[in-house]
């Protein structure tokens, strides 16, 4: 079990930089341990060489809710590719990787008035906002970019510091949260240029305040995004303690699937006032993970930390260990979304990416059983399966105890 950690506020900044201070100390001498290896599978393998591996997610500055929702969707399934792990089926971000850090682009389109688009760079191992410009026409372009006071820009992007850092600043302050919103950011950031870029005025004060929020929060937070669709005042300090707050709230799912205790769920939910349980018949109160990690909670993308994350795999290969022989769970193989027939042959080119497919076969509660000729092959399916989506279902992978 990971130690006990005081709870902790920390600001969007504080925590950023103390995430990073920690994480870049882990290469040690000897053997990389396994639960390394698999924590940092995903996000090497989609290691970023150029402006052609960015991936870019657009919105519409007169987005509907239902668009709004879409494109958040999007963007937390994105973040199963360089996962590094899973929990009730949320990914967990990626570790920090001094040679390996992972970024995606959000792009503020204005499809009715015709304005020029602006690129937002968000940083995938904690999700912040790092960096912005004015959409290049090139897509091949890295340069135009500032940056956050000090924030490390990818080599492949040329970059230019601004005088305010990534942290929220304005407590007191009101600010107007709502899809109305991400226009006037769009409009304050373009008025960013090499000239002026060090000038502080209230307007960007305001719009790099509401811009992490709309953009970064709204993944990781479910409650987020729920605000995110109501175009009402707030005051900041008012919205921030759940966000800040992220890392320890991750901490608690960890604590869970770890120790599988309920009172973790219980302490958790009046310490940071959250609704993780179900009132039964009379004074009888069930906590489950779902209310706290998932579409029906608060998580929705949780925040690596190596000692749990260490604790977490270690276990769940304690409860499962490697085999030759893979389980695919919750695939709809008998459904309204396709049949096993159908994707029989897809699934078997997948798994022969990884080495030789002894059988490809569905059980009697509808499972794909997917048996290699050597459990290295198992393993490497097993992280890219695990987690992923196949027929709009998020599956879960684990080796079978039956054919060991």
């Amino acid at each position: 079990m990971p130690p006990k950690r005081t709870k902790k506020i920390q600001s969007h900044s504080s925590n950023q930089g103390k995430q990073q201070e920690q994480q870049g100390k882990q290469e040690k001498k000897g053997p990389t341990p396994r639960w390394r290896q698999q924590s940092e599978a995903r996000v090497r393998k989609n290691k970023q060489h150029s402006m052609k591996d960015v991936k870019v997610f657009k919105i519409d500055v007169n987005a509907t809710q239902e668009q709004f929702d879409q494109f958040t969707e999007d963007r937390i399934n994105h973040m199963r590719n360089v996962a590094s792990a899973f929990v009730n089926g949320a990914p967990v971000t990626p570790p920090y990787i001094k040679d390996c850090v992972t970024y995606h682009i959000v792009r503020l389109t204005d499809t009715v008035g015709k304005g020029p688009s602006v690129d937002i760079l968000i940083q995938e191992y904690n999700l912040y906002m790092i960096g912005f410009r004015a959409t290049r026409t090139n897509a091949d372009d890295g340069g135009g970019w500032f940056h956050f006071a000090g924030e490390v820009m990818p080599k492949f992007m040329t970059s230019l510091p601004i005088t305010y850092s990534s942290s929220y600043s304005m407590g007191s302050l009101q600010i107007r949260l709502g899809f109305g919103v991400l226009d006037e950011i769009r409009i304050i950031l373009l008025g960013f240029t090499v000239q002026n870029r060090l000038d502080k005025t209230s307007e960007r004060l305001l719009s790099l305040s509401i811009a992490p929020y709309m953009l970064s929060e709204t993944v990781r937070l479910q409650n987020a995004r729920n605000d995110a669709g109501r175009y009402i005042l707030h005051k900041i300090r008012e919205v921030l303690p759940l966000v800040n707050q992220w890392a320890d709230i991750s901490h608690v799912a960890f604590d869970y699937v770890i120790s599988l205790n309920s009172k973790v769920l219980e302490r958790a939910a009046k310490t940071y006032n959250l609704r993780l349980c179900l009132e039964l018949e009379g004074p009888v109160f069930t906590y489950e993970l779902r209310l706290l990690v998932g579409p029906e909670g608060y998580l929705r993308v949780l925040l690596y930390d190596e000692d749990y994350v260490a604790s977490l795999i270690e276990k769940r290969e304690k409860d499962n260990p490697p085999s030759q022989t893979l389980e695919i769970r919750n695939l709809d193989i008998q459904g309204e979304s396709f049949k096993y027939s159908e994707l029989q042959e897809e699934l078997w080119k997948q798994c022969c990416r990884f080495g030789n497919v002894v059988s490809l076969d569905a059980d009697e509660d509808h499972n794909v059983i997917a048996q290699f000729s050597h459990p290295k092959a198992a393993d490497e399916a097993k992280i890219f399966f695990d987690g992923s989506i196949i027929g709009g279902r998020v599956v879960e992978a684990v080796f079978s105890p039956s054919r060991r």
